[in-house]
């Protein structure tokens, strides 16, 4: 996945992976900085995600949060859009309007240590298949 490749290029420790609103895990043991390290996976307890910074779009008047505190035994984190007006608004194709871009993993203090794809759904509503 996206983020764990651009953070582990970046610290040569650590990785995030997972699926956003569920079972995410954090590669890197020992802390971010030890190149040697072997990942591990966080379990959820382990893990804290708070929004942050929300942006409402104009064309659906859905609310997402576009930035994210990430609290892990490795550190603090925030996850944060490059750009706020990246909703795809695809109810014919996929039967929902979703947020999902580019974005930017920022260590606690304030360095960027990778990119990555942020994907939100169920913000402007439930997700609804053909069928």
């Amino acid at each position: 996945w996206g983020w764990r490749a651009a953070v582990r290029r970046a610290t040569r420790a650590s990785g995030w992976k997972g699926s956003w609103g569920c079972c995410w895990g954090w590669a890197g043991a020992g802390g971010a900085g030890a190149a040697d390290a072997s990942p591990r996976a966080f379990g959820p307890d382990e893990v804290r995600f708070i929004p942050g910074r929300r942006w409402r779009s104009p064309a659906s008047d859905a609310g997402y949060p576009v930035e994210w505190e990430i609290h892990t035994p490795a550190g603090r984190f925030s996850v944060q859009a490059l750009l706020d007006a990246q909703e795809i608004g695809g109810r014919t194709a996929t039967g929902t309007i979703y947020w999902e871009g580019l974005s930017a993993l920022v260590d606690a203090r304030g360095h960027r240590v990778g990119l990555g794809y942020l994907e939100m759904t169920g913000y402007a509503g439930r997700l609804r298949l053909p069928g």
